[in-house]
């Protein structure tokens, strides 16, 4: 019987929509060495979760350099973790 006006006391609650500017403008600058930048997010709330979403849009390498030591850095991350847990 509860779950039924938590059913009915959520359709109350209307779609609210908010800006993310901030968060789209300090994107790291890492992420285009991935090939992609997030231009948008969207949070969706049904049945007891929570659904994130991230739309981006591709994007060029600026700083080739910078990417290399990033990519290096990505790739050996695991081993370092490992070395750090024993």
């Amino acid at each position: 019987m509860a779950n039924l006006q938590l059913e009915a006391l959520k359709k109350t609650f209307k779609e609210i929509p908010f800006t993310i500017g901030d968060i789209m403008r300090k994107n790291p600058k890492e992420l285009k060495c991935l090939g992609f930048n997030v231009s948008d997010l969207d949070v969706s709330f049904a049945k007891g979760f929570a659904q994130f979403t991230a739309y981006y849009k591709d994007a060029k390498v600026a700083d080739k350099e910078m990417c290399q030591k990033f990519l290096e850095e990505l790739k050996d991350a695991p081993q370092r973790i490992a070395n750090q847990m024993e």
